[in-house]
């Protein structure tokens, strides 16, 4: 405890467990390039506009591998990567420590211990610019900034035939389309087709 205490005040302390994207070579975080791509395509994603769920869908959708024996990508897992100032090349230190007493048990650090911040403490995967603007764009969507309501002539009129929740606007390939929100969330395996805006003007004219 006193030599990993010690490693963090000075900022030579490196994790024992290396993020995705990272390998760790003698001690030292090294990227790992096909695991980078990865990250530097999810950072892209977000800031297109995708949603973390719908990330983790596409991922799943064309079998992206992962570590560790485990299969499926989850929202929870592409929020991590996008709050992991690894990626950016800095470091805080003491996210986590463990009880001093038994039975030994593992705990996020909520201010109980000290933590120690470290600039470019590793090799960068995505540039500053791009970590801060997906920081900038998930505060706005939590304090629901990220789109203004009725943003688009048929938000909240279109609603799903078979489950009956809205329909949301998504672009693929610079076409829009009106797709169920659960089942383009992954929240729902809704049988439901996605509609091309197009059709869904010309019904309306009709």
């Amino acid at each position: 405890r006193w030599s990993y205490k010690k490693r963090m005040e000075s900022g030579d302390f490196n994790c024992c467990a290396p993020a995705y994207g990272f390998d760790l070579v003698d001690g030292d975080l090294v990227i790992n390039k096909t695991e980078a791509a990865v990250v530097r395509r999810v950072f892209s994603m977000y800031l297109q506009g995708y949603g973390k769920q719908a990330i983790a869908n596409k991922l799943n959708e064309e079998s992206v591998p992962r570590r560790h024996g485990t299969k499926l990508w989850y929202a929870f897992g592409i929020d991590y990567m996008l709050n992991n100032e690894r990626y950016m090349g800095d470091a805080l230190l003491q996210k986590n420590y463990t009880t001093e007493t038994l039975p030994f048990r593992k705990r996020r650090n909520r201010g109980e211990k000290p933590q120690y911040y470290v600039e470019n403490s590793n090799p960068a995967i995505v540039s500053r610019e791009v970590f801060q603007a997906a920081q900038a764009l998930q505060q706005r969507k939590t304090a629901g900034g990220s789109a203004p309501k009725n943003r688009y002539p048929f938000s909240g009129v279109l609603r799903c035939p078979v489950c009956g929740h809205a329909y949301r606007r998504q672009v693929t390939n610079g076409t829009a389309f009106w797709i169920c929100s659960y089942k383009a969330s992954g929240r729902s395996e809704c049988a439901s087709d996605r509609v091309p805006e197009n059709m869904v003007k010309e019904a309306f004219m009709r």
